[in-house]
């Protein structure tokens, strides 16, 4: 579970500011 954690925290920070900048286009 660590390893992956380590591997999936920076990604799903990149997803969610993709998302959030996402969210900005939308709105």
């Amino acid at each position: 579970m660590s390893e992956v954690k380590r591997i999936t925290a920076p990604f799903d920070k990149s997803v969610v500011k993709s998302l959030k900048a996402g969210d900005n286009v939308l709105i």
